[in-house]
């Protein structure tokens, strides 16, 4: 027989039991809860990832046209809120804030450890961020001059656009939660070449060594600048090796100078070597290399048509004779070329076309003075040089501003019979390797031939192209590159 002490301990018991079910429900509705709003927030943040994919990598095409100050299309700011417009984030749209953040030289970076000076891509204010983004580093850094690069952050954190709304948040007092994700894209030589080593010369066993670009390094710096964005382009598809790569430092480490280059094929160990000793100099240098074929820069004079007597303009097949002394000459054809030590030789306006009869170069100078406006210079001899300049030499041209030849300093003849492993032997070469200043506005275009910018004088010049090239020296070598922007074919994510 049950007594009513026995029934009243079992009533409470059915009463502690409802109370704990009902706890472990709430516990296992917070759990629910949770997994339900944290696969929320990682679904709507991956939806702001890929917004910011989209929009840094359509923006990115168009930074270059900052540049340019009659460029009256969309920013680069503008294409990228339209891409990441046309996505959403938990059934909002992803909008950004459009102005245009950061100080110039600011750096911004996502590398573990992060350098003291530097800002990472979560902590910025802004949405949208256009400059540069250094690969080996995986360093950005603003810059509204020459950028090549944008950074994107997609938020739902409060700022730009709503915090995510939790569902069942707030049971724990959590109403909503703040999203952001980045992404940066970049474009490959946005703003064409100042210096372009056009060949490809691949290698085979047993062919010589053939870099594109060497430097002639003697442990200092390379004083080499190239204006408004333009790179260091190198077609050689050399791999690299202790001696050897498409762009090869010889002797020791040297400090370059430069913001971009571009190479088809490897750097060579002392290239590497010199990275590591400087990391300072180059830290900001945007350095590629091994990217192969595609990457071949096309030449930018291929059109342009060698010269023909009676046919080419000033052309004239009368012989002028050898300018070896002071005075005023007129375009035609020289067979002696120029041939100077110490002369002040002035040039009027039209094309010249300097032979090697009887010479070692076409065009040799040794000092003086060599001036003139609205003049291309056509080295056509067969001489193993084509231009030997040394000693204290001053030249000082411009080139025509239409014409044929507009654009164009000095212009050394195409080679019909062109080989590439003949070209690797050293010949033909000109040699800027003076001590004065040689200052040419337009090009220098030598396509089958090799090119030398060395000596303790300076060399301002407007672009260089040519087969090959020997880099070194002290004197300041300036490239007044003067191309123009354009919108890149394409974009790469980087982040």
């Amino acid at each position: 027989m049950k007594t009513t002490k026995q029934t009243n301990r079992r009533q409470k018991r059915r009463g502690i039991a409802l109370i704990w079910v009902m706890l472990l429900a709430m516990v296992l509705i917070g759990f629910a809860g949770l997994l339900i709003d944290t696969a929320r927030a990682y679904i709507t943040a991956h939806q702001l990832h890929n917004a910011a994919d989209a929009a840094a990598l359509a923006g990115s095409r168009h930074v270059p046209m900052v540049m340019d100050p009659n460029y009256t299309g969309d920013s680069p700011e503008q294409v990228a809120q339209s891409y990441a417009l046309a996505h959403t984030a938990a059934a909002i749209a992803v909008d950004l804030n459009t102005t245009r953040y950061g100080t110039v030289n600011d750096e911004i970076s996502s590398a573990q450890p992060q350098p003291s000076d530097t800002t990472n891509p979560y902590t910025i204010s802004g949405d949208i961020v256009i400059g540069r983004y250094i690969d080996h580093s995986r360093l950005f850094i603003v810059d509204h001059d020459t950028p090549d690069a944008m950074l994107v952050v997609a938020r739902r954190d409060g700022t730009t656009n709503a915090e995510l709304p939790l569902l069942f948040g707030p049971i724990f007092n959590i109403d909503t939660i703040g999203l952001k994700r980045y992404a940066i894209a970049k474009v490959i030589d946005p703003y064409g070449a100042g210096i372009i080593a056009l060949g490809e010369c691949p290698i085979n066993p047993g062919d010589p060594a053939c870099p594109g670009i060497e430097f002639d390094g003697k442990g200092t710096e390379v004083p080499l600048t190239i204006f408004n964005g333009g790179s260091l382009h190198v077609n050689s598809f050399m791999e690299s090796t202790t001696q050897d790569g498409a762009v090869a430092i010889n002797n020791k480490n040297i400090i370059l100078d430069i913001e971009r280059l571009i190479a088809v094929g490897g750097l060579n160990d002392k290239f590497y070597d010199s990275m590591d000793a400087y990391p300072d100099a180059y830290e900001d240098a945007d350095i590629q290399s091994d990217l192969g074929e595609e990457y071949v820069e096309p030449d930018p004079y291929a059109a342009l048509p060698d010269a023909v007597p009676g046919v080419s303009p000033d052309y004239d097949p009368n012989d002028l004779g050898t300018i070896t002394s002071s005075g005023t000459y007129s375009p035609g054809y020289y067979s002696g070329g120029i041939q100077i030590s110490s002369s002040d030789v002035t040039l009027l306006p039209g094309n010249y076309y300097l032979d090697s009869v009887g010479q070692n170069a076409s065009m040799s100078m040794s000092g003086g003075t060599l001036t003139g406006e609205g003049v291309t210079l056509h080295i056509i001899g067969d001489a193993d040089k084509g231009v030997d300049i040394r000693g204290n030499t001053y030249i000082d041209i411009s080139s025509p501003t239409s014409g044929i030849y507009a654009g164009i300093g000095i212009f050394q003849k195409r080679n019909p019979s062109y080989d590439c492993a003949v070209s690797c032997s050293g010949v033909p070469i000109s040699e800027f390797n003076g001590g004065g200043e040689i200052s040419v506005d337009g090009a220098v275009y030598m396509p089958h031939n090799k090119l030398d910018l060395r000596g303790t004088g300076g060399i301002f010049i407007t672009r260089a192209v040519a087969d090959r090239f020997i880099i070194g020296g002290t004197g300041e070598k300036v490239i007044n590159y003067k191309g123009e922007p354009e919108i890149a074919a394409q974009s790469y994510l980087v982040e």
